[in-house]
């Protein structure tokens, strides 16, 4: 049975949240956009499985049956469900904090934003959409720097921010002249945020504009400190026209799709993208921001599809697979999932990047995430939850219970793993999303 389950398992988004014990529901797939948001495609993940464990220990476990999503329970292992308003949620994005998570679900065929307070998600009440064209937009980022906080991101530009006073919550609109969906927000505090659209990174307070110039083989890497009310352009799809015509003079060049933004401070941000198939990775230090991992694509035929592009090497610059799932893995490194299957870790040597294979997890993975504050790493998909408490020396992956009963499985999509600590855990997705909390 673990061998099948293996076999079918999924992964997918980090996330992350606080506390709760109770039941929920499951909801219909949204449409998924073409490029990722953990890669190059936008945020809303397709249904999950769960997978990730409570430590290094198998608890001897074998995902198997559907729960019933109409009653409380907790695992063997400690993940308990938590009340829901609809019992068809799928959730696709999570951030937890110490006392309160936010996420992001779809909710009878809508994006929905979802607050939870200790004892149940609630829908985040408002008018987050624009009231000038009635139009709702497909919501794909979001940050919480606070309890009482929040900014999203989603299609045709949407970008607004939120805040609670006195139980309510007021959505301003900002606008940042771009039709561009908004794919990732990293918010540092309450006062400094970086936001990634397709095509721009946008930085609002902190050094916004002074942390220096990218690359000069990137030129037109940034627009020299364009700004809209505050929002500083540091960064933007590098141009590899010139470069291409060299050795492809009749092949199309294929821009940058920026896709995520992970971070652990202002001097310490991955951004992940791709042309059509080929990787493009960036980095911001105090010294600004630098392309480390870029190709030359090129689409050879016009109107071919993004699997015949062709990725050739770029003079200065690392290649490697497109890589999705990032988290961060401690100063200055990530942990992602390539199209591979392999778990891929990166972090940075002298004078480049450094991107090592550390293993494998089957190609239907939704969710990866590596514990803050130490090694352990989670991965969740359909009907499972794992972890490896050190990939580095040859940990090996063991299933954490995510069953009532500890035989008959939770027969869900898991589409997000993340916590503020491996005493504070979240795993989300279809109908459920289960908080674990430890002493």
């Amino acid at each position: 049975m673990r061998r099948r389950l293996w076999m079918i398992f999924a992964a997918g988004v980090a996330a992350r949240a606080v506390v709760a014990c109770v039941a929920d529901g499951s909801t219909p797939p949204p449409p998924v956009a073409d490029g990722g948001l953990a890669e190059s495609t936008p945020l809303v993940p397709p249904p999950t499985s769960d997978a990730g464990d409570a430590g290094d220990v198998n608890d001897g476990s074998t995902p198997d049956a559907d729960a019933n999503v109409d009653v409380a329970w907790c695992s063997d292992a400690g993940w308990c469900t938590t009340r829901v308003p609809d019992p068809s949620i799928r959730f696709y994005a999570l951030v937890p904090l110490e006392r309160r998570a936010f996420a992001l679900a779809w909710i009878a065929g809508r994006t929905t934003p979802l607050v939870f307070d200790g004892n149940q998600w609630n829908v985040i009440a408002g008018k987050p959409w624009d009231d000038s064209t009635k139009d709702e937009q497909m919501l794909y980022a979001l940050a919480a720097p606070n309890d009482h906080e929040m900014w999203l991101g989603g299609t045709n530009g949407y970008f607004a921010h939120a805040i609670e006073t006195n139980g309510s919550w007021s959505f301003t609109k900002i606008d940042l002249l771009t039709n561009d969906t908004v794919q990732s927000i990293f918010a540092v505090d309450a006062t400094e945020l970086f936001v990634a659209t397709e095509t721009r990174i946008y930085h609002h307070g902190g050094d916004a504009g002074d942390a220096g110039a990218p690359d000069a083989g990137d030129a037109d890497a940034g627009d020299a400190g364009d700004s809209v009310d505050g929002w500083v352009v540091e960064y933007r799809s590098p141009n590899i026209d010139a470069e291409l015509k060299i050795l492809r003079p009749d092949a199309t060049p294929v821009p940058v799709r920026f896709s995520t933004l992970i971070g652990n401070s202002a001097s310490d941000i991955w951004l992940f993208g791709r042309r059509a198939i080929c990787s493009h990775i960036a980095r911001r230090t105090s010294a600004g921001w630098a392309t480390l991992v870029d190709t030359l694509a090129a689409r050879e035929t016009p109107g071919a599809p993004d699997s015949q592009v062709a990725c050739f090497a770029r003079r200065g610059y690392v290649r490697t697979s497109p890589l999705t799932m990032p988290s961060m893995a401690g100063p200055g490194a990530f942990v992602a999932f390539s199209d591979t299957t392999a778990v891929m870790e990166g972090s940075m040597l002298p004078t480049r990047i450094s991107v090592v294979q550390r293993g494998y997890l089957p190609s239907g993975t939704e969710s990866l995430w590596q514990v803050p504050d130490g090694p352990t790493r989670y991965a969740s998909g359909y009907a499972t939850l794992m972890s490896n408490p050190d990939m580095v020396d040859g940990g090996t992956w063991a299933y954490s219970t995510i069953s009532a009963d500890g035989k008959t499985p939770t027969l869900r999509r898991f589409t997000t793993i993340s916590g503020t600590s491996e005493k504070n855990m979240w795993v989300a997705g279809e109908s459920y999303a289960l908080h674990r909390t430890l002493p």
